[in-house]
């Protein structure tokens, strides 16, 4: 059965646009690297078990990558609040800021800061800035910029049915909230 999957897995990879160094027409190379696949659906739950009374915690979606990364978005209903990136190696000094640029073509471009929560993870702050949410709903891929590091391409399909989940778990949890504490 692995090697089932493994087989249907070289083969993606070998007619997938873009993975084996494909450039643009004209013999350019591609403008990003190939876009690292989900290993699975994205996984949608509370961010935190602990509950403090009238006060909902937003759910996170989250996904691991074939390259061993991972992001996890924390929203609430119709919000994103923060993503984290985090990275299979150890590459960030804990409490210090990074700029981090997020990408998604043709038309979005942002420079921001992201946050090192641990060395392997960096959080960034989605709900001060432009709307992210419309446009990963229906995107391809989600390129993440850290400092001079090579950019990271994230494929982001089934975002659509990860921020549904993500909404109803938020609304399930207000509602709970709401019927153990009545005003």
């Amino acid at each position: 059965m692995k090697s089932l999957h493994l087989f249907c897995f070289l083969l993606f990879l070998s007619i997938a646009p873009g993975s084996s160094g494909a450039t643009e027409s004209g013999g350019e190379p591609a403008p990003y690297p190939a876009a690292y696949l989900p290993t699975s659906g994205w996984l949608v739950g509370p961010a935190s078990l602990r509950t403090t009374p009238g006060i909902p915690f937003p759910c996170v979606m989250m996904n691991q990558y074939d390259n061993g990364d991972s992001l996890r978005f924390a929203g609430t209903d119709q919000k994103l609040l923060t993503l984290a990136v985090t990275l299979r190696r150890p590459v960030f000094i804990p409490a210090h800021r990074y700029g981090v640029g997020l990408a998604i073509a043709p038309s979005f471009d942002i420079k921001t800061e992201g946050y090192a929560y641990d060395p392997t993870t960096l959080i960034i702050n989605l709900h001060t800035g432009p709307a992210l949410r419309p446009l990963i709903k229906d995107t391809e891929s989600l390129l993440v910029m850290l400092d001079q590091s090579t950019p990271l391409r994230f494929s982001l399909i089934g975002t659509a049915d990860g921020l549904t989940r993500m909404d109803r778990c938020y609304r399930e949890q207000k509602n709970t909230q709401n019927k153990q504490n009545p005003s």
